[in-house]
């Protein structure tokens, strides 16, 4: 990863001003501004029980309030915007934009929520997801926002200190079509055959060196590297209208690289609604993206570029996308060797097991990303990329929605964020002494035909807000009676563990 400051830019943009019609002519840095308003600059169009309270936008009443802000001129035309706001436990904020090229024909409002993919963990400014303007080459001018303030809840009220609008315009970059005929033309002097013929081939992806042309696209310092073990998919939370998607990739790489701070865009690939792929992060093979914090190094991230989220705006990811995400994820899972179906603790920076397929939820379980439209599909993905790579996992399952579970004797619980394995695990309290234990699971899986067998538990990474059981009792019936073994889930949490 590459850090830009901003001043730093902004001085050298200035500096370099003088000479740089003596240069070599590169495309220019695509135009990015912000529009920062305190809460009590904000202009007012309609109140409905929000008031400012101590210099912050807050709820006069239990009942939660809106406030929508006059029309705001945006300092630049653009394509693009990300919200930003502060104030008292702003994440449960959410807005509602809409933008205008004129201030008086608007787009539909859609909804922002925290977007954590764009977060640094700890920060206090949330950084909300993208709005995107659907018409190609177009370019809007206004912009409108409605604040939902939640009812007051455990005594904690949110409210508004800050808004900040970041407006990015990429229109001036090539379409989809110019970047395939550009692509093709890059392509032209490669080898006709893969270096082996016996490897699944990498599907066709549009460069760096086609989409990401700006000086700072290229750069050496800071690049790492790592064997890549782990596939994340993410989705870029940014709405699913847009007829222009190179120009959302740019938006997206702008904001990372500038917004951010990161220096680059933090996805190591990613895919748009019609299937076609784009090369993410500078560095080629394995190198180490931006995308999920302590499970940067060792994985390699797919950004399904959209919102899949089970309510509005989120839909299910079109069949082209999910074509392109499984031919990319089978080269790199035949490629390194992974066992999708399996999972593991070689992530050097992550404390705990992870599936080696995995959506960016399943890291620390504080995200709804990849949003659950496409989480839901993780196991299909599974099976896909082992179908394309001739995987064949020897293992049954018996997981908790199976017929084959059942359980009882105490008050269970269900995860968020649809944690476990098949998207569904179940959780009890442990208590202290073995034997006060009185919650029990069991599994009778389909045993096809007599022999012997390794059993295998899964114990998944959950954030229940406490950590697992250091003493779990496992009896295990078969033809020679009957076998107990008690493992420590919490030394074993994320993997596989062998039962016997």
């Amino acid at each position: 990863m590459k850090t830009i400051p901003t001043l730093l830019l902004v001085m050298l943009a200035t500096l370099l001003g003088s000479t740089a019609a003596a240069q070599q002519p590169t495309p220019t840095r695509d135009p990015m501004a912000d529009l920062i308003l305190a809460a009590d600059e904000l202009p007012a169009d309609i109140s409905k029980g929000a008031a400012l309270i101590e210099g912050e936008l807050a709820a006069e009443s239990v009942a939660g309030a809106s406030f929508t802000t006059g029309v705001i001129e945006a300092p630049i035309p653009f394509n693009a915007v990300v919200p930003h706001w502060t104030g008292t436990n702003a994440e449960a904020i959410t807005l509602q934009v809409r933008t205008s090229p004129d201030g008086e024909t608007w787009d539909d409002w859609l909804a922002v929520h925290a977007n954590h993919d764009w977060m640094e963990p700890g920060e206090t400014e949330i950084v909300g997801e993208m709005v995107l303007v659907a018409e190609p080459a177009t370019t809007h001018n206004f912009v409108q926002i409605q604040v939902l303030l939640p009812a007051p809840a455990d005594d904690t009220t949110a409210s508004l200190s800050q808004l900040r609008l970041t407006f990015i315009d990429t229109t001036a970059g090539p379409t989809a079509d110019e970047l395939l005929d550009l692509q093709s033309e890059l392509d032209k002097d490669a080898p006709l055959l893969p270096e082996s013929l016996a490897a699944y081939p990498k599907p066709f992806v549009v460069s760096r060196a086609a989409w990401c042309q700006h000086a700072d696209c290229n750069y050496t310092e800071g690049l790492e590297h790592h064997p890549v073990s782990h596939l994340i998919v993410h989705h870029t939370v940014s709405n699913n209208a847009s007829a222009d998607w190179p120009a959302v990739v740019r938006a997206i790489w702008n904001f990372h690289t500038y917004g951010r701070g990161w220096g680059d865009i933090g996805y190591n690939y990613l895919v748009d609604p019609n299937g076609v792929l784009y090369e993410g992060h500078l560095g080629g093979d394995d190198v180490v993206g931006t995308h999920a914090s302590g499970a940067n190094t060792g994985s390699m991230a797919l950004a399904l570029l959209g919102t899949f989220t089970a309510y509005s705006p989120g839909i299910r990811p079109p069949g082209a996308m999910l074509n392109s995400a499984v031919e990319l994820l089978a080269w790199k899972a035949d490629q390194r060797d992974i066992n999708v179906f399996d999972a593991g603790n070689e992530l050097p920076n992550i404390d705990w097991g992870l599936p080696h397929l995995m959506g960016h939820r399943d890291v620390y379980g504080t995200t709804e990303c990849p949003g659950d439209q496409a989480h839901l599909l993780i196991p299909w993905l599974r099976d896909q990329i082992a179908a394309r790579i001739g995987l064949v996992d020897p293992f049954l399952y018996a997981d908790d929605q199976s017929t084959a579970f059942t359980h009882g004797g105490g008050d269970f619980q269900v995860p968020p964020y649809l944690c476990g394995y098949n998207n569904h695990a179940f959780y009890a309290w442990s208590v202290n002494n073995q034997a006060d234990g009185v919650v029990w699971g069991e599994w009778r899986p389909n045993v096809p035909a007599a022999g012997r067998y390794r059993i295998d538990v899964y114990v998944p990474y959950c954030h229940t807000g406490r950590g697992e059981t250091a003493g779990a009792a496992y009896t295990i019936w078969h033809a020679g009676g009957t076998s107990t073994r008690t493992i420590s889930q919490q030394a074993n949490v994320g993997l596989w563990t062998t039962l016997g």
